[in-house]
């Protein structure tokens, strides 16, 4: 069993939250995705999703199709957290 911990932001009411939530990753799958050299991650999310921040981008970067993702995209994507 893996840990995950993630932040939240609402735009609603303007504050942030922090917290945890338990990810069910198999070590397999967590063996796919490891460091890269100039980037943060990987961050792993629900469904098997998994993606890395590039800070000279200011994106993220979805390893599987190797293109950065816009803002938006990456709400769509982690909005389950």
């Amino acid at each position: 069993m893996s840990y995950a911990l993630y932040s939240v932001y609402r735009a609603t009411t303007q504050e942030g939250v922090m917290g945890y939530k338990i990810l069910n990753i198999s070590e397999e799958f967590r063996a796919k995705y490891t460091e890269r050299e100039g980037l943060e991650g990987p961050f792993f999310y629900d469904g098997n999703d998994v993606l890395y921040y590039d800070p000279r981008e200011g994106a993220y970067l979805d390893p599987r199709t190797d293109q950065y993702l816009t803002y938006n995209e990456y709400v769509r994507r982690t909005a389950n957290v």
